[in-house]
């Protein structure tokens, strides 16, 4: 008869999104599929049913996740169905609920379920910032926060964001977000750089966003192109802005060096191939892909916005420029463009930042760390958290 210890059966984690599309929230649940130690924890993928899910159902699948729409919500039965969803819960013999959440009291029905079905630990991750919300909805978010254990912001200014909104503001931690950096670092891609820059040998200045009007700032960036007439601009990313930004483009007679790639799958490669990367966005809970960027080895210059500002430090990793300037932004660009030592120094700079702060490594072990701490200690109210760094520690913050 051995004398080792047996081992323990894993703990069952529920991720939950209420999502309706496949975004940046989404890849972030796969980066923790992918990195968390099987032995410990048995990931399940939850989702009411959405038509946007394909690809991320096809990814979890493939990364060794069961995968489980809950039923859809039906003649505003809202209560019924908080109740019948938390006796599903109950029969999963799940440990931990974890949603994942963009938007103010996104999914609050299925962390009620969570709630009524006495889970062990209900945490919730809060990925963006919530600048507007009907005042009855704050009154529903303070309510259901009585009952989660904890929550996970992305970065400091989201915890700020979001502490008003909660009736236990302790229960808050913050844990960046964390990237695979394995992808990153790799060398240019000469045939691309070509491709990109027409054959002119400009230096090329790489934006990768959604193309929406009222975070991503965008039309600055394009404004600024017209100052910046020895750069090649690119612009990666799908959304609902791009025929404006086309126009505006062709409008300051800058369409020959403003491309609007689309959704780019290799993002990698297409960091490798840049110069400088740029991120004009008048509001980020994070930025996540400016840590990949940095990851890439490439500098930044970026709104000098809460969020962002935990991510790029100023003068060291980056430029950070008043936010909606397009004029600042200009000239950020043309500083880091025409010193070539300066843009080295960054993006070694911040290359070793995003290994040292930004790893899927260090988030993963951080949020199972959490884990941990929920299911080995009862649950008491209003308890004071602090993990990861002190919102004091922060360089290059703005407070």
């Amino acid at each position: 008869m051995s004398d080792s210890p047996a081992r323990l059966p894993a703990s069952k984690v529920l991720y939950f999104t209420d999502n309706r599309e496949f975004g940046g929230t989404e890849n972030m649940m796969l980066t923790i599929f992918a990195g968390l130690d099987r032995s410990r924890w048995q990931p399940v993928l939850v989702h009411r049913p959405a038509g946007g899910f394909e690809r991320l159902d096809k990814l979890a699948l493939e990364a060794g996740v069961r995968v489980w729409a809950v039923p859809e919500m039906s003649g505003g039965r809202d209560a019924g169905w908080v109740l019948r969803v938390a006796r599903l819960f109950r029969a999963e013999d799940a440990s931990v609920f974890h949603a994942h959440r963009t938007e103010a009291n996104q999914g609050a029905y299925g962390v009620l379920a969570a709630i009524a079905a006495r889970l062990p630990a209900v945490v919730v991750t809060q990925h963006h910032l919530n600048v507007t919300y009907a005042s009855g909805r704050r009154a529903q978010e303070m309510l259901v926060s009585a009952g989660v254990d904890r929550f996970i912001t992305v970065s400091h200014e989201v915890a700020r964001n979001l502490r008003p909104r909660c009736l236990f503001p302790g229960r808050i931690q913050v844990i960046h977000n964390g990237i695979d950096l394995r992808p990153f670092g790799r060398p240019p891609n000469s045939e691309l750089r070509r491709v990109l820059n027409k054959g002119t040998g400009r230096p090329i200045v790489l934006c990768v966003s959604r193309l929406e009007p009222t975070q991503k700032g965008l039309r600055f960036l394009v404004s600024a192109a017209r100052m910046v007439p020895e750069a090649q601009f690119i612009l990666a990313g799908e959304g609902e802005e791009r025929a404006a930004l086309e126009a505006q483009a062709k409008e300051l007679g800058v369409a020959d060096r403003v491309t609007l790639l689309g959704y780019w799958e290799d993002l990698p490669d297409l960091m490798a191939s840049c110069d400088l990367f740029v991120l004009p966005s008048l509001c980020e809970g994070f930025g996540l892909v400016i840590a990949e960027a940095m990851a890439s080895g490439r500098p930044v210059v970026a709104s000098a916005i809460g969020g962002v500002n935990e991510v790029v430090v100023d003068g060291e990793t980056g430029l950070l420029v008043p936010p909606g300037d397009p004029d600042a932004l200009a000239a950020g660009i043309r500083r880091v463009l025409s010193d070539p030592a300066l843009a080295e120094r960054m993006g070694a700079a911040g290359k070793l930042r995003a290994h040292r702060e930004f790893s899927a490594e260090t988030m993963i072990r951080r949020t199972t760390e959490l884990y941990e701490k929920l299911l080995g200690v009862p649950r008491r109210s209003g308890e004071e958290v602090e993990v990861g760094m002190s919102a004091g520690a922060v360089r290059g913050g703005r407070g």
